[in-house]
């Protein structure tokens, strides 16, 4: 995509033997900042897919500022038996005291209603972002 486009401002992270292959001139080698990395592909769909193995479920909202907010959220997922792997918060850009909550679990492939429960979070968020499912790794 990147080579048929022309567009010297779009780039790619691929193999040398890519660049070769497409005609795409490597502007930096190396970039990989850890001996222990690992690549993971993603495949991007506008309509969720449910398939088997796609046990991990990732998810980014905001919270109201209120308390107790991140308590009933938390809840839902202890409510269902979803085990929460992974929770981060990162401050809102511009606004003071606001996050965005980052939270990973698993458990999406023997939950029956997964649809209810995204439901349920989705309610309790003031902003809600579904990332995808994925097999869990390591």
């Amino acid at each position: 995509m990147v080579a048929d486009s022309g567009n010297r401002a779009y780039g790619a992270i691929a193999s040398a033997r890519a660049a070769q292959i497409h005609g795409l001139t490597i502007l930096a080698e190396d970039i990989n900042s850890s001996d222990i990395n690992s690549t993971r592909f993603v495949v991007v769909s506008p309509v969720p897919e449910r398939r088997p193995g796609r046990d991990k479920i990732s998810l980014i909202f905001r919270l109201p500022h209120h308390t107790g907010a991140l308590y009933r959220l938390l809840g839902i997922f202890e409510a269902h038996h979803l085990n929460l792997c992974k929770i981060e918060s990162r401050p809102l850009p511009g606004v003071n005291w606001e996050y965005l909550f980052f939270l990973d679990f698993l458990g999406a492939a023997a939950c029956n209603d997964l649809d209810a429960v995204l439901m349920e979070v989705l309610a309790a968020t003031e902003q809600f972002y579904f990332l995808g499912s994925y097999p869990p790794f390591g």
